[in-house]
């Protein structure tokens, strides 16, 4: 579950590129302005699935991940969205009890 794949549609083939610093699934993920992609608000493994608090930006140009703030709260399966300000909204998804959360999050790029 640290793995990843990159998808070009030119040749509608898939390649392996660097594995994700912390393992995760049912995340979501974001482009920000910057070109690097946020992946946060998953499940962990070898944790059992349970919701982490974990973050990663993947850098394209490089081919490189690298871990970035955490969230606040174990949040999975949350929704999130690119602001016009740059920022990242992350809202809702459930908890390690699996409780819907209510709640949101902004996450900063210019600060992590």
């Amino acid at each position: 579950l640290k793995g990843s794949r990159l998808y070009d549609p030119a040749t509608n083939t898939w390649t392996a590129t660097a594995d994700m610093p912390v393992a995760m699934y049912s995340h979501a993920a974001v482009l920000l302005p910057n070109g690097k992609v946020l992946v946060t608000a998953g499940r962990g493994q070898p944790n059992g699935g349970a919701p982490v608090k974990d973050s990663a930006l993947y850098d394209p140009a490089t081919g490189t991940w690298s871990t970035t703030g955490a969230l606040g709260v174990t949040r999975a399966t949350a929704m999130v969205a690119l602001l016009p300000d740059g920022r990242v909204l992350a809202a809702g998804g459930v908890s390690g009890g699996g409780t819907e959360r209510s709640t949101a999050e902004l996450y900063d790029p210019a600060t992590g």
